[in-house]
């Protein structure tokens, strides 16, 4: 449909028509100044001209005046509402302020004037591919598909629309129609014909069709650029097809699919692909193909034989295999760790357990406790009867480490005579204490360790692991000395600098940490926080807000909002970086399909999907929610606070003193700001050799006041439902989400948060939170309705039983300290506090189980403090002879 006429007070002179062009041009090569001044000539005339009024205001936008180019945009929309020009001015600048579904509204509303537009169709395209209206996405791109049919991307995006749309037949069909239309020009050898093929191949495989797949893959390989790829995507689509070839009398040429992993582990940096090990067990194992799918996975260094139960035969086959590709590259680390995983106990697994330490104490590897910790502490699936794991297997490294430690000491050579290097008695004991901290015996680690420092000083790793065995040990301060100690050993090294720091701030030494942070920033980049924030450091501002938050207890709402507010801006600038990764990849959804990177563009589409469910999001809108409850707990009770009488002239004096020093205050403060601003000014005219670095904004809020004065439980509202949005698996969500309605006094959000909780893994949340419900409900005033829904969910949750009942046996049944202490929690909120659920022993699996965090015993006598004082007592013996000195315990 062809644009509507326009109003003959809406046509400009040819002269004044020219000018508009102009603007245009103007904005598009972001001569703004320019475009300012060319919109006033027109508008001199011509002041009710709809179109320039809102190429002003969107000019405007760009020069941030954003409250003039509102006015100028919707003023131009008033005088011409019929111009598409306005609207898709009025879409712009919606887009620009990030408000993506009023651009779409007004996108929509200038194609119902003129649907033909190709600029306005492919604005509204990339916002709703933004947004994942996959199904509005599809219908734009095959509108200007029809369009513009002579277009390559038009063809490519309609594509990619089907795929996204989960019609990937569609897509396939679209790229075969468009193959048919260049038929000469797709069989070139160039990058985008290869990417085209190889996305083609993408669509097949998730569409279940292997064998088609496998054809495809055949017939353009021709095509292909990616030969490593492509080699390595056949190996998977032989494995996925279930096709073997024919079997010979070699191992490694054992069928067709053998030899495709084979052939990619040969390569410089195969053998320590893990991916590829993967896919060579699964062919040598003829797994079927449907596990194959599944076993490929997995993840980092888990391979089908930590799942599998083998044969002796399918053992051997293995051993040989790895031993003839161990003989080609000997430096490869993968072939002497993969037999460790499938291996039966056994003098065999000894020698080559003994093989293993060895080849790293020699090399000086830290990660090598890491690794075999695999070994000791088995995932749920893994195979275990019949191999060696759990704490016996841990025993078993720990008087190998030993015995090797001490025929350094005495012979300078290993137990079994080979010959080693001067370093290897001090890595022996590295691993010996690492074994050690595993099995909870952080007194001999730490002996150990020593022996380790004195070896050999000068080395980091040592006094790291000796503050990480602090750490354990609850005595955080002490840790985070002795890590600072192990940063000064190397002052160039950024990852022990950052341990450090993440220690300090848990130590609560905030001020310290922030200078050593500041190490390595750049100074030219202005403040140190500010650069890190620059650099996106979620790590970094979790954990100072962390620490600023525990110190926040009690206190009046105003010395709350004082405590709270530098927290906050913290966490709060956590969540807005992950607003950016997802605004960030805006840009690519036109450049993607441009340089024809279409896999990459999907794949990274489906993480932006779930970026928001990191656990660093959870984190920060958690903490930042829990500090708005704070505050309005706080508020509220100063709300309820009686008033007491204050006599009119004393009043009246306080008023007359607050308001001089207020006065003072202000004087003072803008002494120092023109005191800073002449200081920098000077600096920056003496400096002439430093790069110049953009200019940046001022923070109008560097501690966060005006954060912590927004509305706290509309806040931590907002937080709780963006979690439920994108993080709806994690505990802390519902948690969070139950904590938030109970205070809202909403009882059945509260409930829908209560179910989702009881269906989690981890049962502590729920069962406080039980508690909690049960105990307010005779309190709550509720219609008839909900209050029978909530007294039946609430009877349900409670198997039709007590709720005291109900956490007795929920202690019961989960023997674990942390459940325990959950339970006792639980108990004491009823006013039924049981401290024998925490007082008597923890039965955790002696075997396969890891001793228990000091946090435990932490939270555990936390929970007694707050119910029996002599429980208290008694437990906090058990702790102090468990963690003796822990910080804890000082408290």
């Amino acid at each position: 449909m062809a644009a509507l006429a326009k109003p003959d007070k809406q046509r400009l002179p040819k002269k004044e028509a020219e000018t508009f062009k102009n603007i245009v041009k103007f904005y598009e090569t972001k001569q703004y100044k320019k475009g300012l001044k060319a919109a006033d000539l027109v508008l001199k005339k011509h002041p009710e001209h709809g179109e320039t009024l809102a190429m002003k205001g969107l000019v405007l936008n760009c020069l941030d005046r954003k409250t003039e180019a509102y006015d100028h945009v919707k003023k131009g929309l008033r005088a011409d509402m019929r111009s598409h020009v306005c609207w898709h001015v009025y879409g712009l600048l919606y887009r620009s302020d990030r408000n993506y579904e009023q651009a779409i509204k007004s996108y929509k509303q200038a194609l119902k004037i003129d649907s033909d537009n190709v600029q306005i169709l492919r604005d509204l395209s990339l916002l709703q591919v933004q947004l994942r209206d996959t199904r509005g996405f599809l219908e734009t791109r095959r509108r200007l598909l029809t369009l513009k049919s002579t277009n390559k991307m038009h063809w490519i995006a309609y594509a990619v629309a089907n795929h996204l749309d989960g019609k990937g037949k569609e897509a396939i069909k679209v790229i075969d129609a468009y193959g048919e239309t260049v038929k000469e020009e797709g069989r070139e050898r160039n990058y985008e014909n290869s990417e085209l093929a190889l996305y083609r191949n993408l669509l097949l495989e998730e569409s279940g069709k292997y064998d088609e797949a496998l054809d495809h893959l055949d017939a353009c390989k021709s095509v292909v650029v990616d030969g490593f790829g492509w080699r390595k995507k056949r190996a998977e689509l032989l494995l996925y097809a279930g096709r073997r070839g024919t079997t010979s009398t070699g191992v490694l040429d054992r069928n067709e699919a053998v030899r495709a992993w084979v052939s990619l582990i040969r390569q410089p940096v195969g053998a320590d692909n893990y991916h590829f090990h993967r896919g060579l067990q699964c062919a040598l194992l003829e797994v079927d193909a449907t596990k194959c799918l599944e076993l490929m996975r997995e993840k980092a260094t888990r391979t089908p034989t930590d799942v599998l139960v083998l044969s002796d035969t399918q053992v051997t086959l293995l051993d040989d295999a790895y031993s003839t590709l161990a003989s080609e590259q000997p430096r490869a680390d993968a072939f002497a760790w993969l037999p460790l995983t499938y291996c039966p106990a056994g003098p065999s697994f000894d020698a080559q357990l003994d093989a293993f330490c060895r080849r790293f104490i020699k090399r000086g590897a830290p990660a090598l406790g890491s690794a075999l910790e695999r070994l000791w502490a088995p995932q749920p699936n893994d195979v275990v009867e019949g191999r060696c794991r759990g704490s016996q297997c841990c025993r078993k490294v720990l008087d190998m480490a030993k015995t090797h430690a001490a025929a350094l000491s005495s012979k300078s050579t290993f137990a079994n005579g080979d010959a080693t290097t001067p370093t290897s008695e001090a890595w022996a004991l590295y691993l010996q204490a690492h074994c050690l901290e595993w099995l909870g015996q952080l007194d001999e680690a730490m002996a150990v360790i020593d022996r380790a420092i004195a070896h050999t000083p000068t080395a980091v790793d040592f006094p790291e692991k000796k503050a990480r065995l602090l750490k354990k040990a609850g005595r955080i301060k002490d840790a985070a000395e002795m890590m600072d100690t192990a940063r000064k050993l190397d002052l160039a090294d950024r990852y022990i600098n950052n341990k450090c720091t993440k220690y300090m701030l848990r130590a609560g030494n905030v001020d310290d940490a922030r200078a050593t942070a500041a190490l390595f920033t750049r100074e030219e980049a202005g403040e140190p926080e500010q650069h890190l924030r620059d650099m996106q450091a979620s790590w970094y501002e979790l954990e100072v807000g962390s620490a600023l938050a525990r110190r926040v207890t009690t206190g009046t709402p105003a010395e709350l909002r004082e405590l709270a507010g530098p927290a906050l801006k913290l966490f709060l600038s956590v969540e807005k970086h992950f607003s950016d990764f997802v605004e960030d990849q805006f840009d690519f959804h036109t450049y993607c399909v441009r340089k024809m990177t279409l896999r990459a563009y999907v794949s990274v589409l489906k993480l932006e999907d779930n970026i928001r469910g990191h656990k660093a999001f959870v984190k920060a809108c958690v903490q930042a929610a829990e500090l708005y409850l704070l505050l309005h707990k706080a508020d509220s009770a100063e709300v309820a606070k009686p008033q007491e009488a204050v006599d009119p002239k004393l009043a009246k004096a306080l008023a007359k003193r607050e308001k001089a020093k207020a006065a003072k205050a202000k004087r003072k403060a803008e002494a120092d700001a023109k005191a800073q601003a002449e200081a920098a000014k000077e600096a920056a005219k003496n400096d002439d050799s430093k790069k110049k670095l953009p200019k940046r904004d001022a923070d109008e809020d560097p501690k966060g006041e005006k954060l912590a004065a927004l509305e706290p439980l509309k806040e931590a509202t907002r937080l709780s439902k963006a979690l439920e949005k994108y993080a709806a698996s994690s505990v802390e969500t519902h948690a969070l989400a139950f904590d938030v309605s109970m205070v809202r006094a909403k009882p059945l959000l509260a409930l829908r948060a209560l179910r989702r909780l009881s269906k989690q893994s981890d049962q502590r949340a729920f069962v406080v939170r039980l508690a909690r419900l049960t105990q307010a409900r005779p309190a709550m005033t509720l219609t008839a309705t909900v209050a029978s829904v909530l007294d039946a969910e609430l009877k349900d949750l409670l198997s039709g039983g007590d709720c005291v009942a109900f956490l007795r046996g929920f202690a019961a049944r989960r023997p674990l300290l942390r459940d325990r202490s959950a339970a006792a929690r639980a108990l004491h909120v009823l006013g039924a506090s049981d401290p024998s659920l925490i007082l008597r022993a923890d039965a955790a699996d002696p075997d396969m189980a890891k001793p228990l965090p000091v946090r435990d015993f932490e939270d555990a006598l936390a929970t007694l403090r707050d119910g029996d004082g002599a429980a208290a007592g008694t437990f906090r013996e058990e702790c102090q002879r468990r963690f003796p000195g822990a910080d804890f315990l000082l408290k």
